[in-house]
């Protein structure tokens, strides 16, 4: 079960090596890579140059993001998910050039993922709710401006959370649960209805994301597929949350979409099954390189992998 040598250029990799495909995509349940070979991109600095869209709604949201995939490497959309419309702010950007930035060459290269703060360590569990959304996602919008050149570091435009350390205390002592999908292209509109019902039930988040994919890989148990991707945040602390996300998660199966496993907690072994169409070749695979089963998790237990 050991892969020694991995490169992520699947040009330079035969697609019917089933053994490589099933490690690299089986949730750490196949084996143990111990050495990794990755292609990646060159770059002439640490800065991204972003340009900013803000839309009144979610229709025109996913419209501008659709027109947007050829001219840009990178985007990203915020949705406010307790405005009526469910507006939004798209992100989008590629790596600064030289000529983009106004620093000496030895700084281009220079990356800093400092903290900028931490939440504090007591937090009351009510901190989360429709007033203190509402007053950050007004906030968060109304910074954006309309076409709007800026500089941005990495971290800033790809992670801006971690600029905050321990973020997750606002969700108080009951944590949080991440709800991420992929829904085909053709079926969009269950990104509004999951909106819609997750606000239906006063599950306040924050921190929604929506994003677009391309096409898949050849993994196995491989998450994106051409479409939209949701990932909303929602604090445990509400009763009714986990029968809401199970009624979600019938529909989205029978509509050909599936739960991002890297994040789940929650999903039944029913829904991963239906959802995970190449599921039984990475089974056959696993039975052939873990024939006792050695390597589990609670993950694979739970959906009886």
């Amino acid at each position: 079960g050991v892969i020694r040598n991995l490169t992520s250029n699947s040009k330079k990799i035969d697609n019917h090596n089933k053994f490589f495909w099933a490690t690299i995509g089986g949730m750490g349940l196949t084996g143990v890579i111990i050495e990794a070979t990755i292609s990646l991109i060159k770059i002439e600095s640490a800065f991204m140059n972003v340009d900013t869209y803000k839309c009144a709604d979610l229709d025109s949201l996913m419209e501008i993001m659709k027109s947007k995939d050829k001219f840009y490497s990178y985007s990203v959309a915020w949705v406010d998910s307790l405005n009526k419309s469910f507006r939004g702010v798209i992100t989008c950007a590629e790596h600064a050039s030289k000529d983009d930035l106004n620093i000496n060459d030895l700084d281009l290269l220079s990356y800093n993922s400092k903290n900028l703060g931490s939440a504090p360590k007591f937090l009351p569990n009510g901190i989360l709710n429709k007033f203190t959304v509402s007053t950050f996602n007004k906030f968060w919008f109304i910074k954006s401006t309309i076409f709007k050149k800026n500089i941005q570091t990495i971290p800033q435009f790809f992670y801006p959370l971690d600029g905050i350390s321990n973020w997750n205390r606002i969700y108080g002592i009951n944590g949080f649960y991440q709800y991420q999908f992929v829904v085909p292209e053709n079926k969009s509109y269950f990104i509004s209805k999951t909106l819609s019902t997750l606000k239906r039930f006063s599950s306040n988040s924050f921190l929604t994301v929506l994003k677009r994919f391309g096409n898949s890989n050849n993994s196995f148990l491989s998450f994106p597929q051409p479409g939209w991707t949701l990932s909303v945040d929602l604090p445990a602390s509400n009763k009714e949350l986990l029968n809401v996300l199970n009624q979600l998660d019938e529909e989205l199966a029978s509509l050909g979409g599936k739960i991002y496993l890297a994040k789940d907690s929650r999903q039944s072994s029913e829904i991963f099954k239906k959802t995970y169409s190449f599921y039984l070749d990475w089974k056959k695979i696993k039975c052939e390189m873990d024939p006792d089963n050695i390597f589990q998790s609670d993950l694979s237990r739970r959906l009886k992998l």
